[in-house]
């Protein structure tokens, strides 16, 4: 359930899902993913990768997503 307060603050927020992955020595970026329209993911708090899948959580989505790798 999302507080009212934060339900205003996502009617404002731009619709550009963008998830970046870090190399573990570097820091520098080894991949980016983009939903330009935010239509499935506009807003990503956390990403984890497991068995060949990225699944995305956020805390103003009533779901989570999946993309197969």
């Amino acid at each position: 359930m999302i507080p009212g307060s934060l339900k205003k603050i996502q009617k404002h927020m731009p619709h550009h899902g963008l998830v970046i992955e870090l190399g573990k020595s570097t820091g520098h970026i080894v991949r980016s993913l983009h939903d330009a329209e935010g239509l499935v993911v506009p807003s990503a708090s956390q990403v984890t990768e497991y068995n060949g899948h990225l699944y995305f959580g956020s805390y103003y989505l009533d779901h989570i997503a999946v993309f197969k790798l």
